[in-house]
């Protein structure tokens, strides 16, 4: 038996950063160090040449997609660059996709450069220097702080422009769950959900979850169940004796 299961995930705020429950933006960036070294930047002199040739890059950059006037081919071509030049190695094999970020969570000239201003979809912004190199931006979006966000819409909908989790864009959907594939807590939600049903919210270490469930049924495993399930099973199966 599976359920065709999608959520609703928010971070659980940073009790000690008093931006935590704030206005949050969505950005990519593609960062370009001096030497293609993140963690010696902040070590070179602001004469030495290295930061010349990094903002050179990211002035080219910049340039190329400028260049681009359809959004979402500039976008696009934003990711793969990204994936290619960045030197952010973790946001660069997402395209650059640094997700939804509060102002605290960003360095403060990236912080005032997205939060400052007005910015439409798919916008470039900068080169912006920092202390690890300079970041050339692709805004995505904002949305308002927790507490200011809607009680009642629909579930996809919201997903899609509140959610913390990396399947928002997909409207939360998380796909076919079958027994075992997840963590007992969240097993145990999603098992008790009928079609069209959705769980209160369920506070787990990482934050707040909603679940809801569109479909419930008898189905053959996909490979990539398979591979999910044999990794974890036994270990989901053990915590629930």
């Amino acid at each position: 038996e599976q359920v065709r299961a999608y959520e609703i995930f928010l971070r659980q705020p940073d009790e000690q950063d008093p931006d935590a429950a704030g206005p949050q933006v969505r950005a990519s960036h593609i960062l370009y160090s001096p030497n293609d070294d993140v963690d010696g930047a902040a070590e070179l002199p602001d004469d030495d040449p290295a930061w010349a040739a990094a903002q050179t890059e990211a002035d080219a950059t910049v340039a190329e997609l400028e260049a681009i006037s359809d959004g979402e081919d500039r976008a696009e071509q934003f990711a793969e660059l990204a994936r290619d030049e960045s030197d952010d190695a973790g946001s660069g094999a997402r395209g650059g996709d640094l997700q939804w970020f509060h102002r605290g969570r960003m360095v403060e000239p990236f912080a005032n450069a997205v939060f400052d201003g007005e910015h439409a979809r798919n916008d470039i912004i900068g080169p912006v220097k920092s202390d690890f190199g300079y970041h050339v931006i692709l805004y995505v979006g904002n949305r308002p702080g927790i507490e200011e966000r809607p009680a009642r819409a629909d579930f996809s909908a919201l997903a899609e422009l509140y959610s913390d989790d990396p399947n928002a864009s997909d409207g939360g959907e998380i796909g076919w769950v079958a027994r075992y594939q997840e963590a007992k807590e969240v097993e145990d939600r999603l098992f008790a959900l009928q079609p069209g049903q959705v769980s209160e919210v369920v506070e787990l270490e990482d934050g707040f979850h909603i679940y809801k469930v569109t479909e419930r049924t008898q189905r053959e495993l996909t490979p990539e169940q398979r591979r999910e399930i044999e990794e974890v099973a036994f270990t989901n199966w053990f915590a629930q004796r």
